[in-house]
This record gives structure tokens, C-alpha cells and sequence, in this order.
């Protein structure tokens, strides 16, 4: 019979610990051997080089017209204030950000009669902390002390006794110090605000408006006049023609006009049998006449021959010529001279009187120019300078400014008026009157005319009819005709027997011929001339258009130069030339409450001292 044996499957956990606990010695066995970097180490270098800096520019700060002056108060500066004093830059911290400058601050504390503690607080990023340091007066002045060096005169006297003194017994103070607790508030800002209190304020722009621009005071620029001489004489005018009237004229002196239209009368053409006169004509030779008497006719106006024009006083005037003009003599009195329209004698020169010098303009060269001076102007060098001939350029030159000013100058005469400088005496011309003449007619003017008495009746033939002056008779002359004769092609018989054709005269203007107002006339018509004497003058003109004469000088307001710009009350100025009104905006600061723990320090001549900690330091007084 068999036996039946069981097998079981065994973990071996003694020996999986063991080789586990050898893996982890072996692990730190090489962590010890290779050592990791110490990044730590390296950021607290960091951190502690930033906070002694702030330490160091503290203690340079606080001299002792800083320092507090009662024991328990305090004086503080952040982070922020000492970077705008320029006491220290900003600083960055471990991943490189600058640190944060409203929390980060120094704080001095007085904490006895001669003894202050210093603290540094330093925030970067997450990473905060403070140090602690003591400063004394010793540590402030030469002396020990926080009073004046040098004492006062009754202290550097010598005792009045010359007796020697005795040496005076020494004792060991041993100092000791005691921990004080105090409880500072700060106030912070955000960045882009500024601290006032417990309040914080930024200032923004509410309004915005063009600045005004201030110029300075405008001036006047004199400079003398440019003089324009126009000589005398005779000077000529185009005479005013003025239609008058019109005349009307017949093709030829076989017509006769009657009315409107011109008539011209012709026999009938005899084509046979005998020729008779009409009836009613009588025969006259080869010819016909008949007479009849004009039909006489009344009239207010005036008739006048022709060529006679009617006049205002009711007679008949006719222009036969210009009158002929004898000149009148002149000369002048004794001791003058002609001078145009006039006469003139120099008594002497006037008397000149100066302005003052005005600003003229302003030229800069590199070469010397001439300086001069005249009565009215004057060149002079007002500045020179020795500079780059251009602003990228290494090569020098020298700039000469040369200014130009001007005046005015005014002349009097005690006697008589000034011209040019001189002094005048006028009088006028010893005149001896002419005459005018006419070979035909009377003088009237400067023309001559004929006068015919005017008639009152006109005598009016009838058509056809010619007016025989001798025995106020009608006359018509026809040659004989015979019974078959008729009238040429182109006329008309009328009742007369006699043929006519008739047509429109040609109409002609008629003009006058006259002179402007203070011109005189010579000749008539179309050969009218206008002439006068004009007498020498003097007028002034300025070169530069936007003066203006002034007597004999040009005047010119020059516009003060700009000064800047300037803006309304509770405006500033900004970008030059806006102005800018703004306001305060504020929000509260946030308040942080510190403990601040500083020492108290005493010196006794005990070893120890309830309640206080031995410092260690010792000191030799005298003893009391």
C-alpha cells in the first residue's frame, strides 16, 4: 500500500525583506557618495545678500536727525521709497521676480536713552523675513554720544585749581538686555497708487482742451517810405463823346425829302401826239409851270436855317471853329525859382530827429561780413559760436550772427516846409492874363459862333412844290406831255401828273465832344484835345506788402513771438501744448499689523539682573 505525501509552495519572506532593506542602504550609500545640488543654500545667499543690502543703506540713512526721538516710537521706509531715494535697486528673487516692494520695508525703533533696533523685513514671492540689528550712539557719532561732538566752551576750561588730582577708583558694568514686544501698523497700496494716510489715491484726467498760446508783446517796425517823384506837365485826356442827335441824308441832291422818305420826280415818257402842257400848267418854252402858295403854319419853337442850332434864349447858334488861345505870360517873384505849379526858395536845411532802433533781421554766415552804421540803419555782429557744420559731422566752423536795425527819421523847419531834407519857401506865379480870338464869329469859351435870328412861321409847299424864296411861291416845272405819255418803269403818277419813286434816307449820328471835369479844350469835334498843366508831386510807397504808409515811413506791426502756452486756473500743462484737468480717486489702504520684537539694554555693576538677559559686554566706569 502506497502512503499519500502533500506538497505545499513556501514564499521565503525573510529573505525578500532583507534583500529590500539591502537595496535601500545601497540607494543611500549613493546619495551620500554623490551629493545633490544645494539650491536651497543657493536661494538663502540670494535672499540674505538682498536683505543686508537693504540693512546697510538703512544704517547709512538713519544719521541721528533721522532717528526717532522717544523711547517706543518708530520710523519706517518700504522697499518701495528706497528705490525711489535711489538708495538701492530693485531686487528679484528666486524665479527672478522683483520683490514685493509695499511689504518689504526697514523699521528703527528706540528702545533706550541711547540705544535703537533696527528691523529688515524682506518679502520675495513666498518667501518672507526679517532681521534684527542693534545700533547705539556709539555706533552713530565719533563720541559715543548722541549730542555735538565738540563740547561747549565752559566744559574745555581748565579747573581754577592747580591741585593735582587724585586717581579715581574704576568698576566693571556688565551690560544686559531685555526683550520688548511692539505692535506697528502699516498701510499699503496697490501699484499705480500712492499712499496718503490710510487712504490711497490715483490720479486720472477728467477733462482735456487745447492750451491757449502766449505770445509776447507785438512791435512796431519803422523804416522810411520809398519816394516816387512825378515830374509836371501837360497832361492828356481822351474827350467824352455823347450822342446828340442823328442827321438823315438822300441818295442824291435830285431827291427831295418830305417827312420820312426821300422823293424823286420825273416827267411821264411821251410816246405820241402833240405835246401840250397839262392842264392847268403854263407853258414856259420847252416846259410847264405851275404856281400854287405854300400853306403857312405857326410854331412856338424856333425854326433856325439849317446848320444853326436853337439856344435856351430863343436864337439860332452855328459852331464856325475853336477860338484861338494866346498862352499867358508867368514868372516869379524875386529869388524864386519855377517849381511846376508853383514857385520855390530854398532857406536851408531842415533839422533831423531820430528814432529809436528797431529790430530789423537777422542772418547767420560762416564768413565775416562788413559792419556799418548809417543814419537809418545799422549792421552789427551780435553773436558768434564755434560748432559742428552738421550733427552727424566731426568737422567745426565759425557761425557769425549778423543783426540789422532800422529807424525812423522826421525832419522840421523853423521856416518854411520841408522836402528832402531841405527847407522850402513857396509862392505863386506873376501871372499876365491871355486872350482868345475868333476870325469868324465871337468868342464864347474856347469856341466861335455865328447867330442867325430864328423864324416863328414855316411855309410848307405841297408834294412836288419847291419854295421860291423871292415871292414866297410854289413852283413845279414839268415838261409838256401828250395824252398817251406815261410814267418810266419803277415810278408812280400822282395827282399832279407828275411820276415819283420813293426811298428811306441813310440816317447819320450825330456826336459831342467834350473834356472830364479840370481839363481844358482845344479844337471841336472829332479833333477835340483835352489838356491840363499837372504840377510836380511826391508820393510814397513800401516794399513790403504788409506795411503801410505812414507820412514817410513805413509801418509794420510785427507779432510778438510765441512765449509758450499756458492753460486755465485748475488745469496742467501736458504734451506742451494741452492742458489736462484731473482728479483724485481714492480707495482704502490695506492695514497690516506687525509684532516687533526689540531690545531693551542696561549696563550694571551686578553680574546678573532679575528679569533681564547678560549680554556679555563689559565696560570700566569710574565708580561713584
Amino acid at each position: 500500500m502506497y502512503e499519500e505525501k502533500s506538497y505545499k509552495v513556501g514564499i521565503n519572506w525573510v529573505g525578500i525583506i532583507v534583500k529590500i532593506i539591502l537595496i535601500i542602504l545601497f540607494v543611500l550609500l549613493l546619495l551620500w557618495i554623490i551629493p545633490n545640488p544645494q539650491l536651497d543654500t543657493f536661494y538663502d545667499r540670494v535672499f540674505n545678500e538682498n536683505i543686508q543690502t537693504m540693512r546697510v543703506a538703512a544704517r547709512d540713512y538713519y544719521t541721528v536727525d533721522k532717528l526717532p526721538k522717544n523711547v517706543g516710537e518708530s520710523t519706517s521706509m518700504t522697499l518701495k521709497d528706497m528705490i525711489n531715494a535711489k538708495m538701492v535697486l530693485p531686487f528679484v528673487d528666486k524665479d527672478n521676480n522683483t520683490c514685493n516692494e509695499n511689504n518689504s520695508y526697514v523699521q528703527v525703533t528706540k528702545t533706550g536713552d541711547n540705544e535703537y533696533v533696527l528691523k529688515v523685513q524682506l518679502t520675495c514671492g513666498s518667501q518672507s523675513d526679517y532681521i534684527l540689528d542693534t545700533i547705539g550712539c556709539y555706533d552713530l557719532c565719533p563720541n559715543g554720544t548722541c549730542t555735538p561732538e565738540n563740547p561747549s566752551e565752559d566744559e574745555n576750561k581748565e579747573p581754577s585749581d592747580p591741585t593735582p588730582s587724585t586717581p579715581v577708583a574704576k568698576v566693571t558694568e556688565y551690560q544686559f538686555r531685555k526683550a520688548v514686544d511692539s505692535v506697528s501698523t502699516s498701510y499699503t497700496c496697490p501699484d499705480g497708487y500712492t499712499k496718503d494716510g490710510k487712504k490711497c489715491f490715483t490720479v486720472v484726467d477728467i477733462d482735456r482742451i487745447d492750451a491757449t498760446p502766449k505770445y509776447g508783446e507785438d512791435t512796431e517796425l519803422v523804416v522810411d517810405a520809398i519816394p516816387n517823384v512825378e515830374q509836371g506837365g501837360v497832361v492828356y485826356a481822351e474827350p467824352i463823346k455823347t450822342l446828340v442827335g442823328t442827321s438823315t441824308t438822300c441818295p442824291s441832291d435830285d431827291y427831295i425829302q418830305i417827312g420820312s422818305y426821300c422823293y424823286l420826280y420825273t416827267s411821264k415818257v411821251v410816246q405820241g401826239g402833240e405835246a401840250v402842257c397839262p392842264a392847268g400848267y403854263t407853258e414856259l418854252g420847252s416846259t410847264c409851270y405851275i404856281v400854287t402858295k405854300p400853306v403857312p403854319q405857326s410854331s412856338s419853337e424856333p425854326t433856325c436855317p439849317n446848320g444853326y442850332d436853337s439856344t435856351s434864349d430863343g436864337r439860332c447858334r452855328k459852331l464856325v471853329g475853336s477860338a484861338k488861345i494866346v498862352e499867358a505870360s508867368k514868372d516869379c517873384p524875386s529869388g524864386y525859382d519855377p517849381n511846376g505849379s508853383n514857385c520855390a526858395k530854398k532857406v536851408g536845411s531842415a533839422q533831423a530827429s531820430y528814432g529809436n532802433w528797431n529790430y530789423k533781421s537777422s542772418v547767420t554766415v560762416t564768413e565775416r561780413q562788413r559792419e556799418y552804421e548809417t543814419a537809418t540803419e545799422r549792421k552789427e555782429l551780435t553773436n558768434s559760436v564755434y560748432k559742428k557744420t552738421c550733427q552727424t559731422c566731426y568737422t567745426y566752423a565759425w557761425y557769425y550772427t549778423y543783426t540789422t536795425y532800422t529807424r525812423s527819421v522826421n525832419y522840421t523847419c523853423s521856416t518854411g516846409k520841408e522836402v528832402n531834407g531841405s527847407c522850402y519857401l513857396y509862392a505863386d506865379y506873376n501871372v499876365t492874363p491871355g486872350s482868345k480870338s475868333c476870325d469868324v464869329g465871337q468868342v464864347e469859351g474856347n469856341y466861335c459862333y455865328v447867330y442867325e435870328t430864328p423864324s416863328y412861321n414855316k411855309d410848307v409847299c405841297q408834294l412836288g412844290f419847291t419854295y421860291n424864296a423871292s415871292d414866297g411861291l410854289c413852283y413845279h416845272y414839268e415838261d409838256k406831255v401828250s395824252s398817251e405819255s406815261t410814267c418810266p418803269p419803277g415810278f408812280t403818277p400822282d395827282i399832279n401828273g407828275l411820276c415819283y419813286t420813293r426811298t428811306v434816307p441813310s440816317v447819320e449820328n450825330i456826336y459831342s465832344y467834350t473834356c472830364p471835369d479840370d481839363y481844358d479844350q482845344y479844337g471841336s469835334g472829332e479833333n477835340t484835345v483835352c489838356y491840363k498843366t499837372k504840377s510836380p508831386s511826391v508820393t510814397y510807397t513800401c516794399a513790403d506788402k504788409d506795411a503801410k504808409v505812414v507820412g514817410k515811413t513805413c509801418v509794420k506791426t510785427v507779432k510778438g513771438a510765441q512765449l509758450g502756452y499756458v492753460c486755465p486756473t485748475g488745469y496742467n500743462i501736458r504734451d506742451t501744448k494741452y492742458c489736462v484737468k484731473t482728479e483724485r480717486q481714492y480707495i482704502d489702504a490695506t492695514e497690516k499689523k506687525t509684532t516687533n520684537t526689540t531690545y531693551k539694554y542696561t549696563w550694571s555693576t551686578n553680574k546678573t539682573l532679575e528679569g533681564w538677559e547678560a549680554t556679555g559686554k563689559t565696560r570700566e566706569v569710574d565708580a561713584k
